[in-house]
């Protein structure tokens, strides 16, 4: 879609903070072009505006989206500190003889307010309803940011103020409406700064003593991490190898990423002791490269760097199912671990996405990969439960689900979102079929 802005100083660091977000959260730059004051970004399909749900639905939504767009950032974005001086200018300039004490009152928090900031991220300070449309790869992205440099606290500004003229956005058809990526609220802390939390099923909020006496079959549940409760992002993903490549002198063609990505994984060669090697990963990668097209030789030091890329916790997005899920798992007082076949620092992922685990375990840091029964094995340990107590959720037949059951655990549920293995079961479609496969049922008696 090409859009045309008529210039302002609140949107004219738009293409800056798109091309930062780089669709995480936001519609994705495709081209800008300054002069024109032109930008063509991607179109939204099916388009349809947050405001089109029940305002409780919407505030689950804007819970789940307005941390992935806090980033870090500086220039060229200005601070709301900045904003705070030019607004006590403008309002000084306006005649408030009808009213001189709103005006003392807006210049006294004007001048006082910036000082007791928090973290500084940057924000998208016009992120009401009608700024969120669903769109076909992820459930609601944000569009029209007005970029600004502050505390979180006045990223949901805009939310506030529109809630406050609507008290109840309209009301839709659930059966056409996308769904939220998570059921979040939002609380305060004891410090005055915001705390997302997740709500208890309906039994454990009335009742806790009741969800206890849940009908368990496991008392804890293992996932695997990637694309079981996440995905890569943008930068590890076909645009993001064309990018790179254009460091290293490659002009990969992301039209033939999936095929090379394919073809890459049917001659992956694992060690013969099942010990995690970089190498491995890295020919992996390079073999991707050269099918895009990156046939040269720089093909392997551009493998090396993507292969650093995927160690960063923030490349990374979490599946809408992921999160609710987790927490329902644990509110049925479930121990939950991750085991994932990568040389990522596993603890720095699970305080980046805020997942509440009791243990996880990389193969980096063990020594060994899926399907040896060791990596599994140690994940007990640390949780102190026994194999036939525990259960195993993964995308791979071969890694997660043989490996989980020759350690022992015969629950293994493969995870098939995209329909791959028909002929295999149990399989789930995605993870909210988890509960119910695990005979997560509540006794009322």
């Amino acid at each position: 879609m090409l859009k045309v802005q008529r210039p302002h100083r609140e949107s004219e660091h738009e293409a800056a903070a798109l091309e930062l977000w780089d669709g995480a959260g936001a519609v994705r730059l495709l081209r800008h072009d300054p002069e024109a004051h032109a930008l063509l970004i991607e179109r939204c399909v099916p388009g349809t505006p947050l405001s089109a749900v029940g305002q409780d639905d919407a505030l689950d939504v804007f819970v789940e989206l307005l941390p992935r767009l806090w980033k870090s950032a500086g220039e060229p974005f200005r601070s709301l500190a900045d904003e705070a001086a030019w607004w006590a200018e403008y309002l000084q300039r306006q005649d408030w003889s009808f009213a001189p004490e709103l005006l003392e009152a807006a210049l006294e928090a004007l001048r006082e307010l910036p000082g007791t900031q928090g973290e500084q991220v940057l924000l998208h300070q016009d992120l009401h309803a009608d700024n969120v449309l669903a769109v076909a790869r992820e459930p609601w992205l944000a569009i029209d940011p007005k970029p600004l440099i502050g505390e979180r606290e006045f990223g949901i500004a805009a939310w506030t103020l529109e809630a406050g003229r609507r008290p109840s956005l309209r009301p839709a058809d659930r059966r056409a409406r996308p769904r939220s990526r998570a059921g979040t609220r939002v609380g305060d802390r004891a410090d005055g700064r915001l705390r997302f939390r997740r709500p208890a099923p309906r039994d454990a909020r009335r009742d806790r003593a009741l969800a206890a006496r849940s009908t368990l079959m496991v008392k804890a549940v293992l996932f695997d991490v990637d694309f079981t409760i996440a995905r890569p992002g943008p930068e590890l993903g076909p645009e993001g190898y064309r990018r790179l490549g254009e460091r290293f002198g490659l002009e990969l063609d992301p039209s033939r990423y999936a095929l090379a990505r394919e073809q890459a994984v049917e001659g992956i060669r694992r060690h013969p002791e099942l010990e995690h090697d970089e190498e491995i990963w890295v020919a992996f990668t390079e073999r991707i490269i050269r099918g895009m097209g990156g046939d040269a030789d720089s093909a392997h030091d551009c493998a090396v760097e993507m292969t650093r890329a995927w160690e960063h916790a923030e490349h990374f997005e979490l599946y809408e199912d992921a999160l609710p899920v987790l927490a329902e798992l644990r509110d049925r007082g479930l121990k939950l671990g991750l085991v994932s076949n990568t040389g990522r620092d596993l603890q720095a992922f699970v305080g980046h996405h805020r997942l509440d685990v009791d243990a996880a375990i990389g193969s980096g840091a063990f020594g060994r990969t899926k399907p040896h029964p060791a990596i599994f094995e140690a994940l007990l340990e640390r949780i102190e439960v026994e194999p036939a107590d525990a259960a195993m959720v993964g995308d791979s037949p071969e890694d997660d689900i043989e490996g989980a059951r020759a350690a022992g655990i015969d629950r293994a549920f493969l995870l098939d979102r995209d329909d791959r293995y028909p002929e295999l079961e149990p399989r789930l479609p995605d993870l909210y079929a988890l509960p119910a496969a695990l005979g997560l049922r509540v006794d009322r008696s």
